[in-house]
């Protein structure tokens, strides 16, 4: 087939009209092709901006992830101690807690043990009071006693042989306190059943001190056992190693006279005293009318202000016998001995400053 052949210049038209819209197009993409690249560039860059933040974010997720690694690697050692430290701290107070639980169980056993205790105590003294005289036969005489605890060591009865004569013991078991009083509760028994029928006072110690050797537990007593003959006016007495009364008439105050051994009781057995010399002797005395003769134990003698005491000073306290009690004798010579008795107390209370004492108190008069 033949193909048409082109001229130009029956296509000269076509021609120019290609060529202007060659142009225009040209133009057309130039301009788009600006825009394009303005645009393109704009979105580079806010693609940049956008990856930059993503690269930030991302570094930062990544810096948080590795803190919270480590703080969580950190942490689980911590909470375990910390649960450790919980738990021991619960047992500890568990612990604490039944620890408490068998104190105030102990706390309160022991304070019932002591009520029983003080409750016994209140009734030993119950008892031991029935064993101290309440009152003498012999109208002139007169007596004061107060154990320092609730019972004590310090003992005293009189003992109705005639109608003429009485008989006085006193005695001071060594120490004080319950193991004292039972001691007590020992010589009241041998007072009771043998004093009445013995007329001799060296032959009653004898007797006494044989009785409690080797049953006093190491503990001694000193004694004092005077027969007094109301009519005559006459002391027949033996020592066993205790204070010896005074006698008061109006014109001196003296300790009676001493007697060869006086050994207290319950240290030898009477065959031993005898080989050493040391046996019970009687002696007599004779005393004046109206005088008057004070049977006592140590405890009158050294007692002494509280006060003293409290001080904790270096200076030896000066005791009741030194500071007063010789003067208050002779000043209350010509009184009854009850009223005697009771001034003697009275100071003695005020002089230490309370009425608790750090020793038993016994104290006797008779008068003429």
């Amino acid at each position: 087939m033949q193909q048409p052949e082109f001229s130009f210049k029956e296509n000269a038209d076509l021609l120019y009209f290609n060529t202007e819209d060659a142009s225009k197009a040209f133009n057309f993409i130039e301009s788009n092709f600006s825009s394009l690249e303005s645009s393109t560039s704009d979105q580079i860059n806010s693609n940049f901006y956008k990856f930059i933040i993503i690269l930030t974010l991302a570094l930062i997720i990544l810096l948080m992830s590795y803190v919270l690694l480590n703080l969580f690697l950190f942490v689980k050692p911590l909470n375990t101690a910390f649960n450790s430290i919980t738990q021991l701290t619960m047992n500890l107070e568990k612990k604490v807690k039944d620890r408490t639980n068998d104190l105030e169980e102990e706390r309160n056993k022991l304070k019932q043990r002591n009520e029983l205790i003080e409750n016994d105590l209140s009734m030993a003294r119950r008892i031991q009071s029935r064993l101290i005289p309440r009152l003498c036969s012999f109208a002139n005489v007169a007596f004061y006693y107060k154990p320092m605890d609730k019972v004590g060591g310090d003992f005293f009865d009189f003992i109705k042989l005639d109608d003429e004569k009485l008989g006085i013991f006193i005695s001071d078991v060594s120490g004080h306190g319950v193991p004292a009083a039972l001691i007590t509760s020992m010589i009241k028994s041998f007072t009771f059943q043998f004093a009445p029928y013995i007329q001799n006072p060296s032959e009653f110690l004898e007797l006494l001190n044989q009785s409690l050797y080797n049953q006093t537990d190491g503990n001694f007593v000193t004694a004092f056992y005077g027969i007094y003959d109301i009519k005559k006016r006459i002391l027949s007495y033996s020592n066993a190693g205790h204070n010896l009364p005074f006698l008061i008439d109006k014109k001196h105050l003296i300790n009676i006279e001493s007697i060869k051994g006086g050994v207290p009781l319950a240290i030898f057995e009477n065959s031993q005293l005898l080989e050493m010399g040391k046996k019970f002797a009687d002696k007599t005395l004779t005393v004046k009318k109206n005088s008057k003769i004070i049977f006592y134990t140590d405890g009158l003698l050294e007692a002494t202000r509280i006060s003293e005491i409290e001080n904790d000073s270096e200076i030896p306290a000066v005791d009741f016998e030194t500071a007063e009690l010789n003067d208050l004798m002779r000043a209350n010579f010509n009184l009854s001995p009850t009223i005697f008795i009771a001034e003697i107390v009275q100071n003695l209370i005020s002089f230490r400053g309370c009425d608790n004492f750090e020793d038993d108190i016994c104290l006797i008069c008779l008068e003429a």
